[in-house]
């Protein structure tokens, strides 16, 4: 099966603070579809983008991992903690 990198926390950041992510991309000097190849995983993000979204979201360093976690680690973090 192939990963998904959906991104789900980031992108309820993305609609909390901007309300879709073109106007995100208009704030951090983007065009839409940059962002959307990025959020859908039609482009690995790299370190570049990944420090352009955090400045654009205000994201602190330490909370990168929580973040950045694609559908299926939190979907695996989501089961783990209803277990408990």
């Amino acid at each position: 099966m192939p990963r998904t990198f959906e991104y789900p926390r980031l992108r309820g950041l993305i609609y909390q603070k901007y309300g879709t992510q073109a106007d995100l991309a208009k704030k951090i000097g983007k065009n839409p579809r940059w962002l959307n190849m990025r959020m859908t995983g039609q482009v690995q993000i790299n370190k570049k983008d990944i420090d352009l979204l955090c400045q654009g979201l205000n994201i602190d360093p330490k909370d990168i991992a929580y973040y950045f976690a694609n559908k299926e680690q939190v979907e695996k973090e989501d089961a783990l903690h209803s277990e408990q």
